[in-house]
C-alpha cells in the first residue's frame, strides 16, 4: 500500500513538471524573441541613421584642374561687352580664371605648382584649332596666369577639338595619390557659341555621343559654363550641348553676359577647395541578443528521489523529471534586430504538443493488475 502511494506521488510530480515545461515552451514560442520580445527587453532594434560628418579643412585635397577656354572671335567682340566699365567676354574669362588660380595658390589652400598641392593646366580653342597652352603639371601660379593672359581671340569655334585637347591633357598628366590622398580631377569648360563647322564629320566641330562620353570620363567633375542667351546662330551658345557636358548635370551654369563669370568661378573654387563630405550610415543602437523571456524548466514540486522497491516484473511508472532544452534564442540579425526566422517557434510548439500528448495519454494511476497484487 505504501509503495503505491509513493508511486502515485512520483507520477504526480512527473506530470506537474511536464505541464510546467509545456507552458514554458508555449510562452517562449509566442512572445520572444521578436518584435514583442525585443520591446519587452527594453532594447530598441538596430536602426540606420545618417551620420553628419564635419567638413574637411579647405586645401587638404589635391586638385588637378584643367581650364578649357573658348577663344573664338565672338569672345572678343565689343558688341557683347558688359559691365562697368565695359569689357569683352574674353576679358572676364581671363579675369575669372586668374582669380581662381590665385585662390588655389594661397598657402592656406595648398598652393599651385612645384611641390605645392595643386596643378593647373590650360587649353584653348579658336579659329580652326585647339591648343594645350600649358600642360597640366608643376607650373607655378605666375606661369599659369601668364599663359591665361596671353590668349587672343579669332575665328570659328572648334568645339569638339577643344574638348579633346583639354581632356587629353588631363588624362596624360593627372595624378593619383598625393600625400596619401586621392587627387580630384576637375575640368572647367567655357564657351559662348555653337560648334563651327556645325557637323560631326571629320572636319566638323560638333561632338558625337562617344566624343562626349570620352570627354566626361577624363575627370571626376566637369563644370560647363555657357555665355549668352542661347539660340541657333553660330555666335549663340548651344545651351543643350553645353548642359550635356556637365558632370554631374548640376555643374552646368549659364550666364547671359561675361560680367557674370567672376562670380561663377569664385563659386567653383570654393566647391573644389572645400568639398562637401559624403554622409555615412551607422547603426544607432546595437541590438540585444539576449532572449527576452527566460524559459523556466525547473519543477515547482521537488520530486521524490527515494529508491524504488525491487522490481516485480510489472511496468513501473516513469519517475524522472523530463529534461526539456529550449532551442537557442540568440538569433537576432546583425543589422535588422529581427530573428532570423520563425522555424524554431514552430519546432518548439510541436515539441510542446508532443509532451502534452504524452502527459494526457499516460496512465494517471496504477493498473488494476498492480492493485490486485
Amino acid at each position: 500500500m505504501d509503495t503505491n502511494i509513493r508511486r502515485r506521488k512520483r507520477a504526480t510530480a512527473f506530470r506537474m513538471t511536464g505541464w510546467l515545461a509545456v507552458a514554458s515552451m508555449v510562452t517562449l514560442s509566442l512572445v520572444g524573441p521578436g518584435a514583442a520580445g525585443v520591446a519587452a527587453s527594453g532594447v530598441a532594434p538596430r536602426t540606420a541613421t545618417t551620420a553628419t560628418l564635419a567638413a574637411p579643412a579647405c586645401g587638404i585635397v589635391p586638385l588637378d584642374v584643367e581650364l578649357i577656354i573658348d577663344r573664338s572671335g565672338s569672345m572678343g567682340e565689343t558688341n557683347t561687352a558688359s559691365g562697368t566699365p565695359s569689357h569683352t567676354r574674353i576679358w572676364y574669362a581671363k579675369d575669372a580664371a586668374v582669380a581662381l588660380v590665385n585662390e588655389l595658390n594661397k598657402v592656406a589652400n595648398g598652393g599651385v605648382g612645384g611641390s605645392d598641392l595643386h596643378h593647373v593646366g590650360l587649353s584653348s580653342y579658336g579659329n580652326s584649332t585647339a591648343t594645350v597652352n600649358l600642360p597640366l603639371g608643376t607650373s607655378s601660379a605666375a606661369t599659369v596666369n601668364a599663359a591665361i593672359n596671353a590668349m587672343g581671340t579669332n575665328g570659328n569655334t572648334p568645339f569638339r577639338q577643344g574638348m579633346a585637347a583639354g581632356a587629353g591633357d588631363m588624362t596624360a598628366n593627372e595624378r593619383g595619390l598625393v600625400n596619401g590622398i586621392q587627387t580630384q580631377h576637375v575640368i572647367i569648360f567655357l564657351s559662348d557659341g555653337r560648334p563651327n563647322p556645325d557637323n560631326t564629320s571629320g572636319s566638323g566641330s560638333r561632338p558625337t555621343a562617344p566624343n562626349i562620353s570620352a570627354f566626361m570620363a577624363a575627370a571626376g567633375t566637369v563644370y560647363s559654363i555657357g555665355i549668352g542667351q542661347g539660340g541657333t546662330g553660330l555666335s549663340q551658345v548651344d545651351t543643350a550641348l553645353m548642359a550635356s557636358l556637365a558632370k554631374p548635370a548640376a555643374k552646368y551654369t549659364q550666364v547671359t553676359t561675361g560680367s557674370g563669370l567672376p562670380t561663377v568661378f569664385a563659386g567653383i573654387v570654393q566647391e573644389i577647395l572645400c568639398p562637401t563630405p559624403e554622409p555615412s550610415v551607422a547603426p544607432s543602437v546595437e541590438p540585444s541578443v539576449a532572449p527576452s523571456v527566460e524559459p523556466s524548466v525547473a519543477p515547482s514540486v521537488e520530486p521524490s528521489v527515494a529508491p524504488s522497491p525491487t522490481p516485480t516484473g510489472a511496468v513501473e511508472a516513469a519517475t524522472g523529471t523530463p529534461h526539456v532544452t529550449p532551442p537557442p534564442t540568440d538569433t537576432l540579425g546583425g543589422t535588422t534586430g529581427q530573428p532570423a526566422g520563425d522555424a524554431w517557434r514552430i519546432a518548439l510548439l510541436g515539441l510542446a504538443a508532443l509532451l502534452a500528448s504524452l502527459l494526457i495519454f499516460s496512465p494517471s494511476k496504477t493498473s488494476p493488475e498492480r492493485r490486485r497484487r
